[in-house]
Parts: C-alpha cells; sequence; structure tokens
C-alpha cells in the first residue's frame, strides 16, 4: 500500500515555519507498513490544491492532508477536496450541533465551522474525515 502526504498552508513555504507533520506522519505509516511514496508542501491556491489531490489519488491508496482546515478565507481544503471527488459540501447536522456544544464548552468563540465534509470516525478527541473514491482514500 502507497501513501501521499500533502501538507497545506502557504505559512509553510516561507521561513519562519517548519513543516514538521509530514515526518511525523511518514514515521507513523512506515510503523503500519504503509510506504510514503510523496510528500508536498502547498500553497493556499485552489486550482493548485485540487491538482494535487486529484494526483495524489490517482497514484496513491492513501492521501493524507493536514492544515488547511481552519476558519480562515485562505483555508481552501475542504472546497479543493470536494471538486477532486466531483462531490458538493454538505453540513452535517448532527456533527454541527456537535462541534458547537464543544466550542461552546470549551469557551471557545461563536464561529464555529458551519461546512464540512463526512464525517467518518473519532481519535483522541479529534473528528476525523476520510473519503473514499473507487478504492482510494484521503484521510484528513
Amino acid at each position: 500500500m502507497k501513501a501521499e502526504l500533502l501538507a497545506i498552508g502557504s505559512e509553510l513555504l516561507g521561513p519562519l515555519r517548519a513543516e514538521t507533520n509530514s515526518l511525523w506522519l511518514t514515521e507513523r505509516l512506515l510503523d503500519a507498513g504503509i510506504e510514503v511514496s510523496a510528500r508536498a508542501t502547498l500553497a493556499d491556491d485552489p486550482s493548485l490544491l485540487e491538482s494535487a489531490f486529484r494526483t495524489a489519488l490517482a497514484r496513491a491508496d492513501v492521501v493524507v492532508a493536514t492544515g488547511g482546515l481552519g476558519p480562515t478565507a485562505d483555508d481552501l481544503t475542504r472546497e479543493a477536496v470536494s471538486q477532486a471527488f466531483d462531490r458538493p459540501l454538505a453540513v452535517s447536522p448532527a456533527l454541527l450541533s456537535t462541534l458547537r456544544s464543544r466550542f461552546e464548552r470549551l469557551g471557545s468563540s461563536s464561529n464555529s465551522p458551519v461546512r464540512l465534509w463526512k464525517r467518518s470516525s473519532k481519535s483522541g478527541g479529534r473528528t476525523n474525515r476520510i473519503l473514499k473514491r473507487k478504492k482510494r482514500t484521503l484521510r484528513k
């Protein structure tokens, strides 16, 4: 099984911030017997992200993306994945309610995420999102 890792965020391409998630993820995937065939650090650019997802999904069995899912306007991962999978974004009312409750409980801003893609499972308090298409997997 082959995996590709996509680290998303223009800030990762400048001199002030090192992208270390891919190194950690590579080690974990290798421990699990999954070969990492490519790693890429990508700017917050819609067409670049869509192209990277399409390319990675065509080459790898598993695509792991990090970053690009914050509440700011330049976090474009959801839209790029939606286009790469040719699937519209959809709101999960149950997940939205869970997240709003979590943000309120933690005393965070009332600006909860409003566009969420398919939820799969929870791990360590985080919500993981997995999309599958034609035996290809994108895990976020």
